[in-house]
């Protein structure tokens, strides 16, 4: 809908049928520390730092909000 670029990993293996073609973790969900599926990040494409958006379920107004809010006003660094 956004032209937003989605990368999706499946923890267990399972692909999500809106995501069919998911890759399988292979260390990112240690590195983001994700202990809540689902956990979605926003990665900068030319520093390759990632900041986190959401762990667990939100509504889509609220997501949409935090998106913006990382893309208008986040002035720091979360994750190495």
């Amino acid at each position: 809908m956004y032209g937003i670029k989605v990368i999706p990993i499946t923890t267990d293996g399972i692909s999500l049928p809106e995501f069919p073609n998911s890759f399988t973790n292979q260390g990112q969900a240690q590195k983001f520390h994700v202990t809540v599926e689902p956990s979605l990040f926003a990665v900068n494409p030319y520093t390759n730092k990632a900041f986190p958006i959401t762990y667990g379920l939100i509504s889509l107004t609220d997501l949409k909000k935090r998106i913006l809010d990382i893309a208008t006003h986040f002035d720091g660094d979360v994750r190495e």
